[in-house]
């Protein structure tokens, strides 16, 4: 007797996402990337705050936030770039997967119960998405317009566009299965200072993950 299950019972088994937001001096951003996270159609997750040294008020306004939600936790450490960073934040995840968000960044209200019902449904260890880049006007009115992640589900395609940089080399517009992430042994440089994601997104590809696009 075989039972599919259903969207809906995948969602109720609500698989843990662990949230990983470096920050450094970013104060004017930070509130309005963790109110975006806050309001998440999807609930289960963990937030985990990396401070990475900042001077300014960005590790008080993380621990501010750590205490009025209980799945809000913060790291400080001494200043050691953003690679270090994210790695303190992953090796602290304990989610069944890894999301990241750049904290002058924002994101949508239902990215997560997108993400996560696609990963679940068809089994995927790496989803992608589209996002939104915006600026405003001197008039002060908000332009925004819609980025194409160029996805390709085939890992060799992904890999060769991405090195010709059809496709650019986010890790913030992805939910990444952490098992898959861990097995990949992933290699940083924390002197890496550019293009830190397409170093990661690289060995993440050539170990062929099953992928999907929202």
């Amino acid at each position: 007797n075989i039972h599919h299950q259903s969207a809906k019972e995948i969602m109720s088994e609500s698989p843990l996402v662990s949230i990983i937001v470096p920050v450094y001096q970013v104060e004017q951003y930070l509130q309005t990337c963790i109110e975006s996270i806050l309001k998440q159609t999807y609930d289960h997750w963990e937030l985990i705050l990396v401070d990475d040294g900042s001077p300014d008020r960005s590790g008080k306004i993380c621990d501010e936030y750590a205490g009025i939600d209980r799945r809000i936790r913060v790291i400080h450490q001494k200043n050691s770039g953003v690679v270090e960073a994210r790695n303190a934040g992953i090796k602290a995840a304990t989610g069944k997967y890894l999301a990241f968000v750049d904290s002058d960044d924002y994101i949508d209200p239902r990215m997560y119960e997108e993400l996560v019902s696609k990963a679940e449904i068809d089994r995927l260890q790496i989803v992608w998405s589209d996002w939104a880049e915006f600026k405003y006007t001197p008039s002060g009115a908000k332009e925004t317009s819609t980025v194409s992640t160029g996805f390709e589900a085939d890992a060799d395609t992904a890999l060769r566009n991405l090195l010709a940089d059809k496709i650019k080399g986010f890790l913030w517009n992805k939910l990444i299965e952490k098992e898959y992430y861990d097995r990949c042994d992933i290699k940083t440089d924390a002197e890496c200072t550019m293009m830190e994601d397409k170093y990661i997104l690289v060995q993440l590809l050539c170990h062929h993950p099953r992928m999907g696009y929202v």
